[in-house]
């Protein structure tokens, strides 16, 4: 995941910011939606076996893609794009919990660390029935 990092333009100076630390915190963001359960990493443990991620893991539920400087100005883009790799709860309206998810997810980006997001996507992979 370690990429090229987040650059912002500050007075007097840069601020280098992390792939890592975007996915953690749009990882901690996803976990504050009503209706999901957990991340899970973007590739499976195994054919149809899900590893639900922990706290300290939820980055590896986190895909995190940084525009080039160029592309951005060129196209109008934002920053940087995500894709979310959750599970959510039975019995609930997915679009309704993705996009909750999505708005949670730019809102926490754009507080936090001042980051416009061109587009948060999110990848339902799985339901869990919560006892």
């Amino acid at each position: 995941m370690e990429g090229m990092p987040y650059v912002k333009d500050m007075d007097g100076g840069k601020l280098y910011i992390s792939d890592r630390v975007i996915a953690q915190l749009a990882g901690y963001a996803a976990m504050d939606v009503f209706g999901i359960v957990g991340m899970v990493p973007q590739k499976p443990i195994s054919e149809g076996l899900l590893e639900i991620l922990g706290r300290e893991n939820l980055a590896k539920g986190v895909e995190v893609v940084l525009a080039d400087k160029k592309d951005r100005e060129e196209e109008g883009k934002g920053e940087v794009s995500l894709n979310l790799y959750a599970i959510v709860t039975y019995g609930v309206r997915i679009p309704e919990v993705a996009r909750n998810l999505q708005e949670r997810v730019l809102y926490a980006l754009r507080t936090f660390l001042g980051i416009e997001a061109a587009t948060v996507n999110v990848h339902v992979r799985g339901v869990k029935v919560e006892s």
